[in-house]
């Protein structure tokens, strides 16, 4: 559904949500849209489970895509993580909208979503109205954009969870509902899209 979907192809579906239990193959199929999408000639089509997969989808070889991979348990919730932009620069952000837009086009992602992280408002999910620029400026370039967001709990429980010793305000359950948004304003922006695709995947019962 998603190679199809990024193929611009009947069938396909934008917002994909991987509830499964630990263990069970969700972080193993995130990273087999990366390698499908990104690989291209690299790709060894003649192996049976890539052969497989291309069947399943109808297709006769995967489709390229400008790909934002964040594994938030890899993300730190005071020093943020790295990111690599298309043109290979690395930078580190915090915030999860800043991390997807950085990885999809650079500077002008986060140009387009305006959440510099040294001025306030920083922390506030951009709209979905910024979002659909964003992915509007991917597709231009003749690809879909293909968002994948691992282990997305583990970083909100911590952004939603009070500091324990009570000095930082920027924690608490005021993340809940910035969360929330966040997920719901990009995937509004994603199903509006022309060929681009969001995979999420959160545990069926938390750990």
């Amino acid at each position: 559904d998603v190679l199809r979907r990024l193929a611009k192809e009947d069938g396909g579906e934008p917002i994909i949500n991987i509830a499964q239990t630990f263990g069970g193959g969700k972080s193993h199929t995130l990273t087999a849209l990366y390698y499908l999408t990104t690989l291209g000639k690299k790709l060894p089509m003649k192996a049976t489970a890539v052969k497989h997969i291309l069947a399943e989808a109808k297709l006769d070889e995967p489709p390229q895509a400008v790909v934002a991979a964040v594994s938030f348990d890899k993300i730190d919730w005071v020093k943020g993580g790295e990111a690599k932009a298309p043109d290979g620069t690395v930078r580190s952000f915090r915030m999860p909208w800043n991390l997807i837009a950085w990885q999809l086009l650079g500077q002008k992602g986060l140009d387009l979503i305006g959440r510099d992280e040294t001025k306030p408002d920083y922390d506030t999910p951009p709209s979905d109205a910024l979002w659909t620029k964003v992915l509007a400026e991917v597709e231009a370039s003749g690809k879909g954009a293909l968002i994948l967001i691992d282990e997305f709990l583990m970083w909100a429980h911590d952004a939603a969870s009070p500091d324990p010793s009570g000095q930082s305000k920027t924690r608490g359950p005021v993340w809940n509902d910035r969360l929330k948004n966040f997920l719901q304003r990009l995937a509004q922006a994603v199903e509006a899209s022309k060929r681009s695709s969001f995979v999420v995947s959160l545990l069926a019962t938390e750990p």
